[in-house]
């Protein structure tokens, strides 16, 4: 029994080994980066829901991360989270000189007389009046920034959306102008009077999904960051919607090195594409409330989690597909309950590492006349885990092998399929089931998305 226990407590370490270090920097920065990243989306007041900030703002941490920050990241923030959440990330960017500070903030934002109020989820304005006590004035977080003495700050500010909060004569759309202090690059999402579009329901923001995709490029200095921003999503607004920056900043700054690791770019590269999938044809506002039912829906029917469903009654409890999460919530309970005999997934085996995601949804079968395995995918793949190399061989029939030499050898099989985007694995050795998505960034990466992680796979020639 001790022998077992040890062997599972060797299993974690070796996963938390995996994944630590396939997102950690090779150019190990000298200063500390840290960034508050907050997406509002599950507005308590149903018009003004929207559907992507907290995708965006789950997107940006994925992105943030790669680069080598630490996050704090807040979803459907209240007013009180707001205070809390920058009182903890003040805390830390004062305690290095040399700290990198970001601050991002996607949802609904309002000016009044020249200031900016970002707008927390359990904000109720009916006038200019309730602003104040209400909303989050965002020259709090420049002002945190300035008290905290470090050497750099950036704000991105995804919040410009339209919004229905009341036309009054003092509220104006879009945001003021700031200017920035000293060792501050802001980014607005569009120019002073335009709307930000929120994109198709289920994606990101179009603003958001141009950011991520350039500073995923290796030793490109923030200011060329935001020049192909600024190209970008103009293209897919058809010159609707124009970011603009200020910046006092008197240094370079880059997200990703030029010199990063393989780990550190697939990882960058993987979040680009994971947050631009349609950005094309992003340029869609949502703001009709029965359209972000649907979307909300559409994007969780498929789930395999109850957690999902039971979100969808919580924000919609007359909504048109409650009886449909109840009937999906009873049979996955069922299912769960059958399933007791299920690994640990700290157990599971470094070939099932992927990009975590809440839920991955059951994929349906490919056509019999498509082979389970696509061409590219087929062939011998390794990754170093802690003290051990693992390889993973995947074969055209839709059979796979795994196994690993080193500190902690071991092994595994069963069934794969990897075709348009969407992979699972079943290891029927192991009783152990994942999937979700992946990428190949090159011939030679394979770059693999699921439940456990994010793992970047290189071919063995």
């Amino acid at each position: 029994m001790t022998r077992w226990i040890e062997r599972r407590r060797a299993a974690r370490f070796i996963l938390g080994m995996a994944l630590a270090s396939l997102l950690s920097l090779s150019q190990a920065e000298a200063e500390t980066r840290v960034a508050l990243i907050i997406g509002n989306s599950a507005y308590q007041k149903a018009d003004l829901r929207l559907p992507n900030p907290a995708n965006d703002a789950a997107a940006m941490a994925r992105a943030l991360k790669a680069a080598g920050f630490e996050t704090i990241v807040q979803l459907n923030a209240g007013r009180t989270d707001f205070y809390k959440a920058l009182g903890q990330f003040t805390d830390k960017i004062s305690r290095d000189p040399h700290a990198v500070g970001l601050f991002y903030y996607a949802g609904h934002a309002v000016q009044a007389e020249g200031i900016n109020w970002l707008i927390p989820v359990d904000a109720n304005i009916t006038s200019q009046a309730d602003l104040e006590p209400s909303a989050f004035d965002a020259a709090r977080v420049l002002k945190s920034m300035s008290d905290a003495r470090n050497e750099m700050n950036i704000v991105i500010l995804d919040a410009c959306r339209n919004n229905p909060l009341p036309k009054t004569r003092g509220m104006d759309r879009g945001l003021a102008r700031i200017e920035a202090p000293s060792g501050t690059f802001i980014a607005f999402a569009a120019a002073p009077g335009q709307t930000a579009q929120d994109g198709a329901a289920g994606t990101n923001g179009v603003f958001t999904g141009e950011f991520i995709k350039a500073m995923a490029e290796p030793g490109l200095p923030l200011e060329q960051v935001f020049k192909k921003v600024i190209i970008g999503v103009k293209a897919d607004t058809q010159g609707a919607q124009q970011p603009w920056a200020e910046s006092s900043l008197q240094g370079d700054f880059v997200f990703i090195a030029k010199n990063a690791s393989n780990a550190t770019a697939a990882g960058a590269a993987a979040a680009a594409v994971a947050a631009t999938p349609n950005a094309p044809s992003a340029g869609r506002h949502v703001d009709n409330a029965s359209e972000l039912e649907q979307s909300f829906w559409d994007r969780i029917k498929n789930s395999t989690d109850p957690a999902d469903f039971k979100d969808y009654k919580a924000q919609y409890p007359s909504g048109a597909h409650v009886a449909e999460a109840n009937l999906e919530i009873r049979k996955l309970s069922r299912s769960a309950a059958t399933a007791s005999n299920t690994p640990d997934p700290a157990a599971a085996p470094p070939a099932a590492i992927a990009a975590a995601s809440r839920s991955v949804a059951a994929q349906p079968p490919a056509p019999a006349n498509r082979a389970p395995v696509e061409a590219a995918a087929i062939g011998r793949w390794t990754m170093k885990v802690g003290a051990s190399t693992w390889y993973w061989e995947l074969k055209a029939n839709g059979t796979y092998s795994s196994w690993a030499v080193g500190a902690q050898p071991g092994s595994h099989s069963g069934t794969v399929t990897v075709a348009d985007g969407r992979w699972t694995l079943n290891a029927t050795t192991m009783n152990w089931v994942d999937g979700g998505t992946y990428v190949f960034p090159n011939p030679d990466t394979f770059i693999v998305t699921g439940r456990l992680g994010t793992g970047a796979w290189l071919r063995v020639k």
